[in-house]
């Protein structure tokens, strides 16, 4: 048959967007972070890298420069 739909999807179908939700819908519980906001928690985590990098340059100095099992997981 000519010109037959038979075998073929809806439109609908062929998206994949039938009963799915909205990928930008944001949700009720998320809250927003304000640019100070976003700079005070940057702050934070350098400090605990900072932090960190001091602890592991104090342990590989007691250890001569070698570096320890724990340090490279």
């Amino acid at each position: 048959m000519k010109g037959s739909r038979r075998g073929q999807s809806s439109d609908n179908e062929v998206c994949g967007f039938r009963d799915e939700t909205d990928p930008f819908n944001i949700p009720s519980d998320y809250t927003w972070a304000d640019a100070n906001e976003k700079k005070r928690r940057i702050k934070v985590k350098n400090a605990e890298i900072k932090k960190h990098k001091k602890q592991s340059a104090a342990r590989n100095a007691e250890n001569g420069g070698h570096k320890l099992i724990e340090d490279l997981e």
